[in-house]
């Protein structure tokens, strides 16, 4: 069976799931949406219309084979079609419009760690208007943090290996 299919496969699945009122959860890789989620975070993801979604929310969807978890930024209709468009709080550029034939579901909340927690908290609200409002004026911050954690993990990993 091809990559492909069977990606497919799993998406429609996936589907199913949250048809069936069961709560659906993936791993997150990569930093597009940093800081709301980092990687190996657990999104929780819920099933709803697209009349439901809001600008803000987290839209988990299908691109390329890829499932993606983005801001809704942009809601339209084109030739009678609802067409949503994301963005990664840390992407200065938008992604492909879509259509809610990619659409998986909304993320709700999410777990780090050994704690779940909740995409309506107030922290998580001002991350949302952050990324809605001033995203291209705070993503070289992010990138400096992000810089900077490293560097640290580095310093703190070559000093432990050299003190054993």
């Amino acid at each position: 069976m091809k990559t492909d299919e069977l990606n497919d496969q799993l998406f429609d699945l996936a589907g199913d799931m949250l048809n069936d009122d069961l709560l659906l959860s993936y791993r997150l890789k990569g930093f597009s949406m940093f800081p709301t989620l980092i990687p190996d975070d657990i999104g929780f993801i819920e099933k709803c219309s697209p009349e439901e979604f809001k600008i803000g929310d987290i839209l988990v969807f299908k691109s390329n084979e890829l499932l993606i978890g983005h801001r809704l930024i942009e809601i339209y209709f084109e030739k009678g079609v609802k067409t949503f468009i994301t963005k990664g709080d840390k992407c200065y550029v938008k992604d492909q419009p879509f259509s809610s034939d990619a659409l998986l579901g909304r993320m709700t909340s999410f777990k780090r760690g050994k704690r779940i927690k909740k995409m309506n908290t107030p922290v998580k609200r001002l991350q949302q208007f952050i990324a809605l409002n001033v995203s291209k004026q705070i993503i070289p911050f992010y990138d400096l943090g992000l810089r900077l954690k490293q560097k640290y993990n580095s310093i703190r990993t070559g000093y432990h290996s050299m003190k054993n």
